[in-house]
This record gives structure tokens, C-alpha cells and sequence, in this order.
């Protein structure tokens, strides 16, 4: 349940006694996937996990950047890949980096998987520039399959072009051929809710407008998307404290940090009331208010006490 735009986001099946964590994080500097569905759902033992990471937003433009356009909507300057090259190349080092996976099974075209998706946003057709792939990877005593889908779009001057829907399935190296039917159903399960994917396409619109730049006029929007994302991070941490982790800890330093790793955030210190919270690891500076409002940007320059009559406190 989406509680900043009041609407079910998606649903799916999951076996009787798994756990659901994580959710929407909402982030309205990054255009190109201003709301993220991130979530882990995991069997009561620990052992056998379905997760959804982050999209992944690129743009590409022959001889350098477009107007800066990589840096302020959240996109990454890189060349257009297939799908399967997207997963060795990006998605693995960067989502599976530190567990040091070795490939089992090559790297692939998973229409498919494609196909489950789309049928499952709701979509009557497959779109011809959108792909999906799948690897397999081994690490420690597991073995992950990971799947995603790429999406193209020409602009003047160059593409833009995304990896979205990146979901793995992992189980022990003895149960995943047993179980990665049971998974891949999960995964074919999901059916996303038209109208909330068009209340986000609107959200976007108009950041791309520019509509909300304001800090002012998106100081609303702000607070209620803080309180949702602090209200599911608690959620998570709570979850994880006493559940059984793959790595076999329980909710440690190691565990904690992975959790991190993917959803894609960081610790940073808020100067007003010196607790730690959690904040978008996109940004190299972050500021907050007395109200809890927070902003990550990557310019270091960037002061919003000159556009405000808030307290802005850089957060350390």
C-alpha cells in the first residue's frame, strides 16, 4: 500500500509463514523512478528469498552529456546494453558485488520473464524496445537467479534506456533446482495496479516540469514521503533483527550494511536532533529540517537556506 498517493501498488502470492519486507521508497530527485518498489520476501528459515533491487536509470548521447541531464534526474551516462550484458556489466557488481558470485549458467534472453512482467503491469502487448534477461550466479552456499528487463527510447540527440524489474530468486546450492519453480510462480504472481502506476506517471510529469522544484511547494510532499520511508525502514530493521539472515547472522554490522546495499541507502546524522536515520546513498551532501523534511543532492554548492525560511541543517 502506496500511503503517499493512498493506493495498493501491486500484489503477489507468497507461501503461508513467509515474511514481507521493505516496500515503496519514494525519492523525487530521481526522475526517471521517482517511487521504487523494494522488498525482500523470505522463508521463515532464512534460506530461500525473493528481492526486488532498484531500478537503474542511463542515458547516452554521442560526444558527451545532454545539458547535464545525467547528473540532475537521477540517470547515468552509458552506453544502450541488451539485457544479459546489463546484468553481468551493472547490476551483479553492483548488487552483488561483495559477495564475490561466480556465473553459473551464461547469461541469457528471458522473453519469458518479459512476458510475465508485462502481463502482470497490465499491459495487453510486449512493447518491441523493451528485453529481458537472466543469469545465475553462486556464492557462499547459494545460488541466485537474477532476471531484469531493459527499456529504450530514442531522444533528440542520443537514448534514454533503463533496467527495471530486477528480481532475484535464491535458495540453497542443494534446493534451488527443487525450488526455483515454486519462486519463478512468485514472481508470475505479481500484478501491478494500473491506477497507481498512473498516479506515479503523473507525480513524474510533473517533476519533469518542473512543477515541484519548489522547496516550498513540495515541503508537503516531503514530509509525508519521509514519514512513509522512515515508518518502513523501522519496519525492516525489526524484521531483520529476528529473522534468521542468509549470511547466518542475526541482523548484524554485515546483514545491516547488505540491507543497505539494497535498498540503496546510507547512515547520516540528523544535526537537530543527533539521531541516525537512514537517507538515498545517491547524494553526496544531505540536509535536513526541524520538521524532518530531508534533501540528498549531489552539489556540493547547494544550500537550501537560500530558497527557504526553514532551519536547513546539513546532515553529517
Amino acid at each position: 500500500m502506496d500511503q503517499t498517493l493512498r493506493s495498493p501498488a501491486f500484489q503477489m502470492v507468497i507461501p503461508e509463514g513467509w515474511t514481507f519486507e521493505g516496500g515503496l521508497v519514494w525519492d523525487q530527485r530521481n526522475i526517471a523512478f521517482p517511487a521504487q518498489l523494494i522488498y525482500r520476501v523470505v522463508s521463515p528459515d532464512g534460506q530461500t528469498a525473493l528481492e526486488q533491487m532498484p531500478a537503474l536509470g542511463f542515458i547516452w548521447a554521442q560526444g558527451g552529456l545532454m545539458g547535464g541531464f545525467g547528473v540532475q534526474y537521477g540517470r547515468e551516462m552509458r552506453m544502450p546494453m541488451d539485457a544479459p550484458q546489463v546484468l553481468t556489466e551493472i547490476v551483479i557488481p553492483r548488487y552483488r558485488g561483495n559477495r564475490q558470485p561466480g556465473i553459473v549458467s551464461p547469461p541469457e534472453p528471458a522473453p519469458d520473464y518479459l512476458q510475465a512482467i508485462v502481463t502482470g503491469s497490465g499491459a495487453q502487448d510486449l512493447p518491441p524496445q523493451m528485453r529481458g534477461g537472466r543469469v545465475r550466479i553462486q556464492y557462499d552456499q547459494f545460488i541466485e537467479e537474477i532476471a531484469c528487463i531493459t527499456a529504450y527510447s530514442q531522444t533528440n540527440g542520443g537514448s534514454l534506456w533503463a533496467c527495471a524489474a530486477i528480481i532475484g530468486i535464491r535458495a540453497r546450492t542443494d534446493m534451488f533446482p527443487a525450488l526455483c519453480p515454486m519462486l519463478r510462480g512468485m514472481i508470475a504472481s505479481i500484478q501491478g495496479n494500473p491506477g497507481w502506476h498512473a498516479a506515479v506517471n503523473q507525480v513524474q510529469s510533473s517533476l519533469i516540469q518542473g512543477q515541484m522544484a519548489n522547496i516550498e511547494a513540495a515541503g508537503q510532499l516531503s514530509r509525508s514521503i519521509s514519514a512513509q520511508n522512515n515508518a518502513m525502514i523501522a519496519q525492516m530493521n525489526a524484521r531483520r533483527a529476528a529473522t534468521p539472515r542468509m549470511d547466518g547472522g542475526g541482523g548484524g554490522g554485515g546483514a545491516y550494511r547488505f540491507g543497505q546495499a539494497m535498498r540503496g541507502t546510507e547512515d547520516a546524522v540528523d544535526s537537530h536532533d543527533g539521531h541516525t536515520v537512514e537517507i538515498p546513498a545517491s547524494g553526496t551532501n544531505a540536509w535536513s529540517n526541524a520538521l524532518g523534511d530531508r534533501m540528498v543532492t549531489d552539489d556540493p554548492n547547494f544550500n537550501p537556506n537560500l530558497h527557504s525560511n526553514q532551519d536547513w541543517r546539513e546532515m553529517k
